[in-house]
């Protein structure tokens, strides 16, 4: 069985992109049946009575005077540290443009077929707490459950992996094997078995083929490499390039570092991966590598680090009733903050009301203080208090995860951009919750996140919603959408009316009007990955018009080869207009990052719009050029010596360095030995200023030129007259 992880299957994209007549309902065809399952009662109800069950699970917690009091003094003292979040990507979806809010609507209609031994997620089923020889049962019987789940787990991508294949089988227009084409993962998952300490350090889930090499951290310090690793935990990574390859770094199978720590005081490297993972959301690659790693109850208390990792996954994946009786046990041992938000957080999960209450009434006003998103959490679900509202840069941990997974009514628009990647999907597929905030829920996944069935779930959940069929159909369907003030409601008629239109120009239209709606909240890469042939828009003549965004989006998501493709379309197109002969023109300038070849043809069509006196045209060409240079494409040289003509860049009040401009046309005028030209740009900030008003930047760059061009004895009488002069005391 070969498993296909998120940034493995983002290959696939390409592929996809390339096939002849993709449309996302043939090629994403998972029945109700797989998007629901995991949410359908044993004996086949639909939790429609979810707020109901909620509502009479609900924990009383101590009335008390002096509880009250402390609880007033406490939210008094937090209150400026719990704030709404400033200007919500989504709003309140209207009534008024024909969308039907679905307040468990999808309950009343015709019940899907159910499959044997679905769980419910009715609050009812939940694990209450367990005496002693039920948590013994439990623990016992984990191998079995976590070999079960690993079965589940490879039957998913198994079915995902036919559904790409098909896709890649079908319609690519190049000739080599499949077997060449397809992202290979390193091996397939083992059986669950104790392994060394060595071999759990090590585990990954990538191989030096389409990782890094083995020995990637084996020559860096360990306190160096685990520093890389925690400041991954600490900030926030927005970046999606950097995101891509620490994830990479992380999931590669290598070596740990060396570190002069005996082994029985060092943190297991597996830990220290992985709570980097936590920390980007990355959970599904977690419970990967820690299945890969056998890591179960039973041994997760032999690596150190690793229990506390593992407890964090196993609660956000929602396996409370293995991973709690575990907590209970570890807290005699491991006592510490962690383990006592942990066993609060269990409590909560598995039922367990007089233990809550008897812990809730042990946590002092310093614990509530330095944790207060928890308390309130803890208070919210229970039904004490009302739904908590984040900070704008509020983090959210595992065990606040799970919370709002075991009480989904408390998820705000706010909560969703926060949480991990298995969360979401749980949120998505909970048929019990408002369809505005699934839908927000899968289209975060697509946003942050490179896992190809996020694709599929987001366009299902688009056709779940219910619109009037006359305003999904209608001509003017996007003045409609540009009414709603909910964003994901407004893209979901989008795409509902995207797929109605026999033109292909009319469809491309209203797929445009979704790109825009998505752009207009921040979701460049939710609106790049929804591709034209998702809704049967193949690359034409007769589209030109909109080639540039196509290409521009899928250059955003590094989907290179698809950007071709919509190139071609637009390269040798000989009826455009100038609008759009201006954005070919850029476009040609991006392009050439693609085949490492700026040709004078481009550049000079390029240059045309450019007005090389303005300062800004000069600062967007010289940054151009920077990137090309760095990326190693060629291009007409000379176009820097120009450039430096034009340019009045000199010393100014504010800086006393030459520019770096300057500095790369000397480069080019002393790798070439210009001896002349190199003289010229040396002595030009000496002519200039005097020696005591240039930086030391700038005169290191002119003893260095000095020396270079086989002026040595030059640049040492330099060099003591710089000195000489600046010390008063000689």
């Amino acid at each position: 069985m070969r498993i296909a992880y998120s940034f493995v299957v983002l290959s696939f994209v390409i592929s996809i992109a390339q096939a002849q007549e993709v449309d996302f309902d043939k090629e994403f065809p998972l029945s109700d049946e797989e998007l629901y399952a995991p949410l359908i009662g044993e004996n086949g109800e639909l939790p429609s009575d979810y707020n109901d069950t909620q509502n009479a699970n609900v924990i009383n917690a101590p009335n008390t005077q002096q509880s009250d009091d402390a609880f007033e003094r406490f939210y008094q003292q937090n209150a400026d540290a719990i704030q709404e979040v400033t200007e919500p990507v989504y709003g309140e979806p209207s009534e008024a443009l024909g969308y039907v809010p679905q307040n468990n609507a999808e309950a009343e209609q015709t019940p899907v077929e159910i499959p044997k031994n679905a769980k419910s997620i009715s609050v009812n089923s939940l694990p209450k707490t367990s005496d002693a020889e039920n948590a013994q049962s439990q623990a016992e019987s984990q191998n079995e459950n976590s070999a079960q789940q690993l079965n589940d787990l490879e039957r998913s991508v198994e079915s995902m992996e036919m559904t790409i294949e098909s896709i890649i089988n079908r319609g690519l227009s190049n000739n080599k094997p499949v077997e060449d084409r397809e992202a290979k993962p390193l091996n397939e998952i083992p059986e669950l078995t104790n392994k060394s300490s060595e071999d759990v350090k090590s585990v990954g889930i990538l191989s030096s083929e389409n990782g890094f090499r083995s020995d990637v951290f084996s020559t860096t310090p360990y306190n160096e490499a685990r520093e890389l690793l925690m400041s991954v935990a600490e900030n926030k990574l927005n970046n999606r390039t950097f995101k891509n390859i620490i994830t990479r770094l992380l999931v590669t199978q290598a070596e740990p570092p060396v570190s002069n720590v005996p082994e029985e005081e060092q943190e297991n490297w597996l830990a220290v991966r992985i709570q980097a993972l936590q920390s980007i959301g990355e959970y599904q690659q977690s419970q990967t590598l820690l299945a890969k790693a056998g890591i179960q109850p039973t041994n997760v208390s032999q690596y150190l680090g690793l229990p506390q990792v593992w407890v964090k996954n196993e609660l956000v994946t929602g396996n409370a009733d293995t991973t709690c009786p575990f907590v209970r046990n570890n807290i005699l041992n491991a006592d510490g903050i962690f383990w006592r938000k942990a066993l609060l957080t269990c409590q909560l999960l598995t039922g367990d009301e007089k233990g809550l209450e008897l812990s809730l009434n042990m946590v002092d006003e310093k614990s509530r203080r330095a944790d207060p998103l928890l308390f309130s959490l803890l208070d919210a679900a229970q039904g004490n208090a009302e739904t908590p509202i984040l900070r704008p840069d509020q983090k959210l941990s595992a065990l606040h995860t799970s919370i709002y997974i075991f009480a989904p009514d408390l998820i705000t628009p706010n909560v969703v951009d926060l949480m991990p990647d298995i969360a979401l999907r749980k949120i998505a597929k909970n048929v019990a919750l408002d369809m505005s905030l699934r839908i927000q829920s899968a289209e975060s996944l697509v946003q942050r996140f490179n896992f190809i069935d996020d694709v599929a779930l987001l366009g299902l959940l688009y056709d779940k919603a219910q619109f009037d069929e006359k305003i999904v159909k209608s001509p003017g369907v996007e003045r409609f959408a540009d009414a709603e003030i909910d964003g994901s409601i407004a893209r979901a008629l989008l795409w509902q009316a995207s797929k109605f239109s026999g033109l292909p120009s009319t469809r491309a239209l209203t797929l445009k009007a979704l790109w825009d709606r998505a752009l207009k909240d921040n979701l460049d890469y939710l609106a790049a990955r929804l591709i034209p042939e998702l809704r049967g828009i193949q690359a034409d003549s007769n589209l030109a018009w909109l080639a540039p965004q196509v290409i521009r989006q899928s250059l955003l998501v590094g989907d290179i080869e698809h950007a071709k493709k919509w190139w071609s379309v637009l390269e040798k197109n000989r009826s455009l207009s100038r609008e759009l002969l201006l954005k070919k023109d850029k476009l040609s300038i991006l392009m050439a990052f693609t085949t490492n070849n700026l040709s004078k043809k481009d550049l000079d069509a390029w240059l045309k719009h450019i007005s090389l006196s303005d300062e800004t045209n000069r600062k967007e060409l010289e940054s151009y050029l920077t990137l090309f240079e760095a990326s190693e494409v060629q291009f007409p040289d000379d176009i820097w010596l120009e450039l430096e003509r034009y340019s009045q860049q000199q010393f100014t009040s504010n800086s006393t360095e030459m520019s770096a401009l300057w500095l790369r046309v000397l480069g080019n005028a002393l790798e070439s030995q210009n001896v002349v030209a190199s003289l010229r740009l040396l002595s030009k900030p000496v002519f200039n200023h005097n020696l005591d008003e240039i930086g030391d930047q700038t005169l290191s760059n002119i003893i260095t030129g000095l020396r270079f061009i086989g002026l040595p004895e030059d640049a040492q009488k330099l060099v003591f007259e710089i000195l000489i002069q600046a010390d008063s005391t000689l």
